[in-house]
């Protein structure tokens, strides 16, 4: 029993010191892993420091080199604000008039002519008819012997028109709609010309439906324009970098044998396109603004000759920012297609 009880202390005292290497083990292991995850976050850091480094570098060397030579650089962004100017001066036109279409939609009314023998009791039950319809506001007749004097205190052909023996301005019935859509007001008309007593139906603001439909045509104008033009942008920025590339082939080729990769490559020649997107954006609003200093007397002035008054409003702020964004994206396009294309054909040997 003494022997066991001598064995017990022993065996306990190895088990704790084989406990206590196990903690020491796991506490250098976690130390070691501790300095591992801090040795590879600085890593990272490290390398997320030269990327942004690298392209901060590569902004302010492209931007160095459009400023070195301004002349090019300048001509080169010309080239951009005017492909950009045309369809956006067209844009801008077409949403002026639309805006004063709005100012032209009140009042509308449509003119109900009607035969010059038609009895003025078959005149009551037609104006009665058309009264009680849910699409008129108000149904106003005017006889031929009230239009004719309407029209000659405004024509100023009184003397001829009193030297007819006929009259020859027919009665009418006027009806002012409670709304303006086209295709109910159609066909309402169209259900008007069915009376045995009516001539003619005219609405008077057909022309203003006429006018929707050319600046929506306009409008795909426009796209089609802005398609056509970013093609130009994207094939004359191409250009250009395919010159910048052939100039700088061999030093490409030595950064390529040193370990650069195409994104290392790519990436000043992106910011390249980018700054003469920047220029190209800015120089397309000067000449918009230019443009539409320009034309807003003359317009103004024709404005008032049909008593009429026309404020030609230019791109707000967002509209001048995508204007930018466009010319800068189109640009970088145009970057990117060229430099993907080049790189792929210089292999370092």
């Amino acid at each position: 029993m003494a022997e066991q009880n001598r064995r017990i202390p022993r065996a306990n005292r190895r088990s704790e010191s084989r406990s206590a290497k196990a903690s020491a083990r796991q506490v250098k292991r976690e130390k070691s892993n501790s300095r591992d995850s801090t040795s590879g976050f600085a890593v990272y850091n490290a390398k997320l420091a030269a990327y942004f480094q690298h392209h901060k570098a590569s902004a302010s060397k492209s931007l160095m080199q459009l400023v070195v030579a301004p002349w090019q650089s300048f001509l080169t962004c010309l080239v951009i604000a005017i492909a950009l100017a045309l369809p956006s001066l067209l844009y801008l036109f077409l949403d002026n008039v639309q805006s004063q279409t709005h100012q032209w939609d009140q009042p509308a009314q449509i003119s109900v002519y009607l035969h010059k023998d038609a009895k003025q009791t078959a005149i009551d039950q037609l104006q009665q008819r058309l009264s009680e319809n849910a699409v008129t506001d108000s149904v106003t007749f005017v006889s031929a012997e009230a239009g004719l004097s309407q029209f000659q205190s405004v024509s100023g052909f009184g003397d001829i028109l009193d030297s007819l023996e006929d009259n020859p301005i027919p009665p009418v019935l006027v009806i002012t709609p409670n709304q303006l859509e086209l295709a109910q007001l159609e066909a309402f008309t169209a259900q008007v010309r069915t009376n045995a007593i009516v001539e003619s139906v005219q609405m008077d603001f057909e022309w203003l439906a006429k006018l929707e439909q050319l600046i929506r045509l306009g409008g795909r104008i426009v796209a089609a324009l802005s398609l056509i033009f970013g093609l130009a942008v994207v094939l004359v920025i191409g250009n250009i970098i395919r010159l910048a590339i052939a100039s700088r082939i061999d030093e490409i080729v030595i950064t390529k044998l040193v370990g650069g990769t195409d994104a290392f490559v790519r990436r000043p020649f992106l910011y390249t396109g980018m700054w003469y997107g920047i220029g190209g954006g800015v120089l397309a609003l000067v000449i918009v603004v230019i443009a539409q200093w320009w034309l807003s007397e003359p317009i103004s002035k024709l404005a008032q000759l049909y008593q009429s008054q026309i404020d030609v409003s230019g791109f707000s702020f967002s509209q001048s920012l995508m204007i930018i964004a466009s010319a800068c994206i189109l640009s970088s396009m145009g970057a990117w297609l060229a430099v993907s294309r080049h790189l792929a054909e210089i292999k370092p040997e």
